[in-house]
């Protein structure tokens, strides 16, 4: 299915709207959709991706059924070690920019996400996350690992300069003890 089928499918069938749309059809064209823009992105066709964004921005947020992960495109974009180019990521994220907010299966948002792959090659994806969710800083995921510690256990290229950017965000959480009883100091020093 090309981005232009799907488009013309979902505007043929009123679904953008929902007014007379079975549900169940809107929930699989919205399926359909959430893997036509996820595909785009891990196969980096860019323009693609943020044109299907622009049309579906709420695709950004969107958690598709089946995914045991309840990873949406706002992680998938954030997770990558390799990310688009800047433009790109804005692009998306300005599309909606709640997505930051939310939170995979296990507590992640997509701040945690790109602290996990974090490198000197996608600080800047983690920058923008920061920027756009903030309030991302001092969200704990089910591990009770702020981005900080996150940050902290990588070592990695970068990871100084995330970590002054997430303590001038959120000061305290410096001493926020995560699930296992461990400060980000604490993290930082065992690696």
């Amino acid at each position: 299915e090309t981005l232009i089928d799907a488009r013309d499918e979902f505007a043929e069938g009123g679904e953008r709207d929902g007014a007379d749309a079975d549900p169940s059809s809107r929930r699989i064209d919205f399926e359909a959709k959430h893997a036509l823009a996820r595909d785009a992105l891990l196969e980096r066709r860019y323009e693609e991706f943020v044109e299907v964004l622009r049309d579906f921005p709420e695709l950004l947020g969107y958690k598709p059924d089946g995914d045991l992960e309840q990873q949406t495109i706002g992680h998938l974009l954030a997770a990558r070690p390799d990310p688009p180019p800047e433009g790109i990521i804005l692009q998306a994220i300005s599309q909606d920019p709640t997505a930051a907010a939310v939170t995979d299966f296990l507590g992640n948002t997509p701040l945690h996400r790109a602290a996990m792959v974090l490198n000197q090659s996608n600080l800047y994806a983690f920058e923008i996350y920061l920027k756009f969710h903030r309030a991302s800083a001092a969200v704990r995921n089910g591990a009770g690992d702020l981005p900080l510690h996150i940050v902290a256990s990588t070592g990695a290229e970068g990871s100084d300069e995330a970590a002054r950017d997430l303590l001038d965000v959120y000061g305290k959480g410096l001493t926020v003890r995560n699930g296992a009883g461990r400060t980000p100091p604490h993290v930082s020093c065992s690696q």
